[in-house]
């Protein structure tokens, strides 16, 4: 399943459903770096999908690297001011 959706990705690197589903898999194989990057990149190519923000900002949390989570929920709420659970992650 990881090929597929890495051949997925190749082939359509703007399709935000298949970065996630990947990333999953990823982690449930312990490979959090290469999850970690897979966000980035999700993220560059879809700067203005929250859910990729929060996805990569709660498993930097859950990495001990709360500077890195704060600088994504921060640049997620300036792109979606709106957005009240990265706000109230800011304050937790």
């Amino acid at each position: 399943a990881i090929t597929l959706y890495r051949q997925g990705i190749q082939q359509d690197p703007q399709n935000p459903s298949l970065y996630d589903p990947l990333a999953s898999l990823l982690l449930q194989q312990n490979q959090v770096n290469e999850a970690i990057a897979l966000y980035r990149q999700a993220i560059q190519q879809k700067p203005d999908n929250s859910p990729f923000y929060k996805k990569l900002a709660d498993l930097l949390l859950q990495l001990q690297k709360p500077q890195e989570a704060i600088a994504l929920y921060r640049a997620n709420l300036h792109r979606n001011p709106a957005n009240v659970y990265h706000l109230a992650a800011l304050f937790s």
